[in-house]
């Protein structure tokens, strides 16, 4: 037992003896120990980036904190932290005992939560002391005990309802630097008697002293640069605010430079009779709410320069308003504001009563305006005196004189007591200001109105064409402005005189160009000047012309032009232009072949070129959208149609056009060698099928073929080879003809076509044959080896592709006609094909004789293929002449002025004409005669 005893006695002193080393090394208290959240003498704290922040003061945390008179110290430093923070950063998370009685807050806080020690009731003094500078909103609002605080000289803002309710607080006084004072930052704070101001102080937030009822003065620091008071006002340069005003006074004038008054500044101020806003500088603005409850307001006077938002003088009761500028009366009245008389100024007394029907209105003017009268161009003003101006103004009319002004204008009244401003502009908004000077020349009171003058000239345009334009006008007359001497309307170098009488006038306005903008303008000359003029801008009609694409195929189409711009233009060239500027093709339809099958198809314009005296002017119009090229099919026929020993007849079929030019085949020997070029040969295409003969070709040898096409850019499209071999038999066949619709050009002449194919025997002649239909012959589609007609007429042509014009046609009569190929065998005829040639159309509704109303006469001596030559008799006038197609074509024209004789004789010159008829239009602007003419 002795042994194990020495062995337990030693294992304890072992032990003991590290305990004690363990509480040797733990007993200094390190930051690295202490966790992120602790707690040391009732206070708990939570550890930030730059030391601690206090969260929560208790008093059952630890015991030796229980104080009898609860006081409450916050420490500058816990161990090795910085205490920095009351509360979390802009969170309201302090937990705050209610029993406390004195604080003391450390120099070193940067930061204070929102409402940090809000409510607490017995909190009676507070002590913050150097290096804070900032206090929080609601930071001890609802502390009901607080009387005491001592504030550190750099606080700089106080915040939002930081002391509200503190209903002990009785003096605090404000440190030197403080810049900001928040909302209602001592609203409520009953006992507050005395507060001064310091020089700092650059912003009072409104409401900052509501219901605090027992404050009788603000003070301001001695050699404030930025406020000064006078009991009742604070005021600043830069942004005034009306802070308080004692509820005992009964009259009250605001200082000139004031220049905010905030909601509940006037409050509950029963023994208030007499406000004025003085505003002689700068602006004054009064916010909503400004005077409430304020039940006996004898006199309220708002002065110029005043604004003012909704309901200012809620629930108040007003004997007599007076406002001396522009009312914005739907702020001023509301159903919780009663006002026995208003005056304002006389351009409100319709909105007064539109408002409130029982209010006297007194207008705030010693003068005005009985009437005024607007016109045109001047403005009559007639003056009243306003007898009472008295009840609302201590300046006895004897004393004051009227003004009137006009476009800044001062005017004065003539011998009937008009204020007369003439010669104004029409449609003009135009200031007229009435107001009244005292005897010193000082302003006294007036007001502005605006009147806009009349519209004097009523220019209009009646109806434009290409070629003139028919403007319509009327004038409003002014009788304060004298009638002008001479007025009409200008355009384009001319002047048209017309009348001043106000009725409505027409003015034609001829001999312009088309699609051109002009000015016209009405004009007065008094003594040869025009002080007024009245312009409007306008555009003629843009010529009536266009194109259209049509008979769209892989390598060609058709363009087709119109014209249908009015008879008034005098166009002496139309037709196709491809560069913008110059008319390259003259027919109106036009077929373009050689184009890139899948490729779009270039817009294309048709133009005219007009003539006005000697000058001309291009107008073109066309397409302005893009179609594209079908794709293109060329498909060989293997086998030959018709093969004699030295002839083969190849085909193949495509969907090119017929009328297609640069399309045929290539072929060669067999066996050539690839360094021996291909023949080619151009071919036509007749019912979608391209046909080639080969002549001279070698006895029992084989050739190979193929389709091609050829566009105009130099490109080829290729079909497949295929091949075929030259017999011994001799297989004989027939040429192959097509006759095609036909064009009829006019009323006696039409244009044919036609496709041959040489057959096996060459061709002795070949054309067309064409006679009077009659409803009883055959229509068959082919003749072949027929007998001519003795009443068929008949027109050589040559060639694959023949073409020829039938003229001498006689108008509204039906023809046939087909194409012919003769060989030492007979004749191969072609479809025939009927066509019927139009009536006869004249140009509107005229007469063809010489017996028209009018003394003007017209005798035709000649007319031939070269001209017209013709003599008017009767006239003086300018003769203007145009020689037309019976379709209504201007083929040419021509004038002459007056030489001195009744008589002129007058040539047209013309290009060469085809056999026709046609009309002859001539004019003298008075009378016109139209003869029609044969020509054969």
């Amino acid at each position: 037992m002795t042994l194990l005893h020495k062995l337990l006695t030693t294992t304890l002193l072992c032990f003991a003896a590290v305990l004690h080393a363990n509480a040797q090394t733990l007993r200094p208290q390190t930051t690295k120990k202490l966790p992120s959240t602790f707690t040391i003498d009732g206070i708990t704290y939570e550890k930030n980036y730059d030391g601690v922040s206090v969260i929560k003061i208790a008093s059952e945390i630890h015991e030796t904190y229980i104080k009898p008179n609860w006081n409450v110290t916050i420490p500058e430093h816990v161990d090795v932290y910085k205490v920095t923070q009351i509360g979390r950063d802009g969170k309201n998370t302090l937990s705050v005992v209610s029993d406390i009685k004195e604080l003391t807050i450390p120099g070193s806080i940067r930061s204070i939560c929102p409402n940090a020690f809000s409510n607490c009731k017995s909190l009676k003094k507070v002590k913050i002391n150097k290096g804070v500078k900032s206090l929080s909103a609601g930071m001890f609002s609802g502390c009901t005990a607080l009387d005491s605080i001592s504030l550190p000289p750099e606080l700089k803002y106080i915040n939002d309802s930081t002391f509200s309710q503190c209903t002990s607080l009785r003096e605090i006084k404000l440190p030197r630097e403080l810049e900001s004072i928040g909302y209602s930052a001592f609203k409520g704070c009953s006992s507050l008697d005395t507060i001064t101001l310091p020089c700092s102080l650059k912003e009072i937030r409104w409401d900052t002293f509501l219901n605090c009822n027992s404050l009788k003065s603000i003070l301001v620091d001695e050699g404030n640069p930025n406020f000064s008071s006078d009991g009742t006002a604070l005021y600043n340069a830069s942004k005034t605010v009306l802070i308080s005003f004692p509820c005992g006074a009964t009259k009250y004038i605001t200082p000139h430079k004031l220049r905010y008054i905030r909601s509940n500044t006037f409050y509950k101020c029963d023994s208030l009779h007499y406000i004025q806003f003085m505003n002689d500088s700068t602006d004054l603005y009064i916010y909503s709410k400004a005077l409430v409850n304020c039940p006996n307001l004898a006199t309220v006077i708002i002065g110029a320069n005043v604004y003012y938002e909704s309901q200012p003088f809620s629930n108040s009761h007003i004997r007599k308003l007076i406002i001396q500028n522009k009312a914005n009366l739907e702020n001023i009245f509301s159903r919780t504001c009663a006002i026995d008389t208003i005056s304002v100024l006389p351009i409100y007394e319709d909105k007064v009563k539109e408002y409130q029907d029982s209010v006297t209105f007194i207008p705030y003017v010693p003068y005005i305006a009985s009437y005024i009268a607007v016109y045109p161009r001047s403005i009559s003003v007639k003056l009243v005196t306003n007898k009472l101006w008295n009840k609302v103004s201590d300046t006895p009319l004897d004393s004051i004189s009227p003004i009137v002004e006009i476009d800044n204008k001062k005017i004065e009244p003539n011998e009937k007591g008009l204020y007369i401003c003439r010669y104004l502009w029409p449609n003009n908004l135009y200031d007229i200001t009435i107001y009244a000077i005292n005897n010193n020349g000082k302003y006294v009171s007036g007001y502005n109105l605006q009147k806009e003058t009349e519209n004097y000239i009523h220019l209009n345009t009646y109806k434009i064409y290409d070629t003139h334009i028919i403007a319509t006008f009327s004038q409003t007359l002014d009788p304060n402005i004298e009638v002008p001497q001479k007025c009409g309307l200008y355009c384009d170098g001319n002047f048209y005189e017309t009348e001043y009488n106000g009725h409505t006038q027409y003015v034609s306005i001829k001999d312009l160009w088309p699609n051109k903008e002009y000015v016209i303008e009405y004009q007065e000359y008094y003594n040869g000047k025009t002080p007024y003029r009245h312009r409007i801008t306008t555009e003629t009609v843009k010529p009536y012309i266009g194109a259209q694409f049509s008979d769209i195929t892989p390598t060609t189409y058709t363009l087709r032009g119109y014209n249908n711009s009015s008879k008034d233009l005098n166009v002496v060239e139309e037709g196709w232009t491809f560069d913008g500027s110059t008319i390259s093709e003259h027919s109106k339809t036009l077929l373009v072949t050689g184009c890139n099958p899948e490729s779009t198809i270039k817009p294309a314009r048709y133009a005219i070129i007009v003539k006005k005296g000697d000058e001309t002017k291009f107008y073109s119009d066309g397409i302005s959208y893009n179609q594209t090229h079908p794709a293109l099919t060329l498909k060989t026929v293997a086998k030959a149609k018709a093969i004699s020993n030295t002839v083969a007849l190849i085909c193949a079929e495509t969907n090119i056009d017929e009328r297609e030019t640069n399309v045929g085949f290539e072929w060669r020997r067999y066996d050539a060698p690839e360094l021996v070029p291909s023949s080619e040969a151009n071919c036509p295409i007749i019912d979608s099928t391209m046909t080639g003969a080969l002549r001279n070709l070698s006895e029992n040898t084989y050739y190979k073929f193929r389709p091609f096409y050829k566009s105009n850019s130099g490109k080829t499209w290729y079909g497949e080879w295929s091949a075929f071999g030259t017999a011994d038999a001799y297989v004989y066949f027939d040429p192959t003809v097509r006759t095609f619709e036909v064009n009829c050009d006019n009323e006696t002449t039409a244009t044919v076509r036609a496709f041959v194919i040489a057959g096996s025997d060459e061709i002795k002649e070949q054309g067309f044959e064409y006679w009077k239909h009659s409803s009883t012959e055959s229509t068959s589609t082919r003749y072949v080896t027929a007998t001519k007609e003795d009443n068929h007429q008949t027109i050589i042509s040559t060639g694959q592709r023949m073409t020829a014009t039938l003229e001498n046609l006689e108008p509204n009569t039906t023809y046939s006609v087909r194409a012919y190929v003769t060989t030492e065998h007979g004749t191969t005829y072609g479809e025939e094909q009927i066509f019927s040639t139009p009536a006869p159309t004249a140009i509107g509704n005229v007469k063809l004789d010489n017996t028209q109303s009018g003394e003007m006469t017209v005798t035709i001596n000649k007319a031939n293929a070269q001209g017209v030559d013709f003599v008017v008799n009767g006239t003086r006038n300018e003769i203007s002449a145009k020689l037309y197609s019976i379709s209504g074509t201007v083929l040419s024209t021509t004038s002459t002025t007056d030489n001195g004789s009744d008589a002129r004789n007058i040539k047209m010159q013309t290009q060469h004409l085809q056999s026709g008829m046609y009309l002859l239009c001539v004019t003298d602007g008075v009378c016109t005669k139209t003869i029609r003419l044969a020509i054969k």
